[in-house]
């Protein structure tokens, strides 16, 4: 009897999903330690990949060291390459061939194994080192697929091929990668899962709008700046929080100064304390010229806040449904952002209908559901049976 228990015990340990224990997945990513809404991602799915049995590292392909930006949770290596990825073009070659190699060198330590890439540069490294059946190869896309110049679009087109999988963000952004790799590649939309699952709810008559990221181009602060103003010199007793550090600070910051409004928009650096904004605020806003799937929204609707964004190409109207948990403005359209604004600031009873929705509609992004289309992808190209 015991001996027949012993083989079931041993068939039934069999049965299990062997890559989830044996084999290690390899997350690469630029930079570990830039705190910004990619790294967020990846080291969110890093973690959720953990918590249901894989064996996960990080690797930062240049870093030399330095700590991740966000938390990693206990038993997830972090490796640093120390790659520089910059110089003219013959420089950039020495750059793609370094890189090749130390991420090659990877694969001999572990196999079968799976790599997971965050951008162009690394997934065109993976899409050479694709070995299937024994190595895996996933590259990710964390922006939209529309913003990239036309050579990039063809080198996508030309090496992703490669790779086992091509993963984006949006729905929108799959349908452009199925057009260009035709049938040569599985392509997949997975988006960002949310960071937080427990939240302290916000409270609604605050008088504190906010908006995180990156102070660069992308984000397009001066347009909020510019419509924020029209509204907040009504409303004396209203402010604008704006968290993120960049090189267009000193910009923002003359601007800002330019419209006398010192009193009423902040600029604070980015802080691991991200929650302390969140539960201190009534609308979250964003401006950006283009996105991939923004994190800040997805973590603004588990605080349950309203959300007033421009339409830009892909990524808010992901998470946006207009008049429902927020508004979508268009690009540019000052006055019709500023009279949204004024809607809100305006009418608390509406503020909590949003944000209760916003609340809805982020559970669609649990970490449970993310990870189980992650799971989906993994079977079907063979790396978990």
């Amino acid at each position: 009897m015991k001996l027949l228990i012993r083989q079931i015990a041993l068939m039934n340990f069999f049965k299990k999903e062997p890559f989830k224990i044996f084999s290690m997945i390899y997350l690469l990513l630029d930079t570990i330690t830039n705190r910004a809404g990619t790294e967020r991602a990846v080291i969110n799915l890093a973690n959720n990949l953990h918590a249901n049995g894989h064996r996960v590292s990080l690797v930062s392909v240049c870093t030399k060291e330095g700590e991740p930006s966000f938390q990693v949770e206990k038993g997830i290596e972090v490796h640093h390459l120390g790659i520089r990825l910059y110089g003219n073009a013959l420089a950039r070659k020495t750059v793609y061939l370094k890189a090749y190699r130390r991420i090659k060198a990877l694969c001999k330590k572990r196999e079968p194994l799976l790599l997971i890439g965050t951008n162009i540069f690394i997934n065109t490294i993976l899409s050479q080192i694709s070995n299937r059946g024994r190595i895996f190869t996933i590259g990710c896309e964390h922006i939209s697929y529309d913003i990239a110049r036309p050579i990039t679009k063809y080198i996508r087109g030309f090496l992703y091929s490669g790779l086992d999988a091509v993963v984006a963000l949006t729905k929108r952004d799959q349908q452009s990668f199925k057009a260009i790799l035709r049938g040569r590649s599985k392509v997949y939309a997975i988006p960002n899962q949310v960071s937080f699952t427990t939240v302290q709810r916000n409270a609604t008559d605050q008088k504190q709008m906010l908006a995180i990221g990156r102070l660069t181009y992308q984000k397009g602060f001066e347009f909020m700046i510019e419509d924020a103003s029209r509204v907040l010199r009504e409303r004396p007793d209203w402010k604008l929080i704006i968290v993120g550090d960049g090189e267009d600070e000193p910009m923002l910051r003359k601007e800002i100064a330019s419209r006398d409004m010192e009193s009423q928009i902040e600029i604070h650096p980015s802080t691991p304390e991200i929650r302390k904004y969140y539960e201190s605020s009534a609308i979250y806003l964003m401006t950006s010229r283009f996105e991939g799937l923004p994190m800040v929204l997805l973590e603004a609707e588990a605080y349950a806040l309203p959300i007033i964004s421009y339409d830009c190409p892909t990524g808010p109207r992901e998470l946006i449904e207009n008049g429902r948990n927020g508004f979508l403005v268009p690009m540019e359209a000052h006055e019709d952002f500023a009279d949204k604004l004024r809607l809100l600031m305006d009418d608390e009873t509406l503020r909590k209908k949003m944000g209760r929705e916003s609340e809805l509609m982020v559970k669609s992004y649990s970490p449970a559901n993310i990870y189980e289309c992650w799971k989906k992808l993994f079977v079907e190209i063979g790396y978990m049976n």
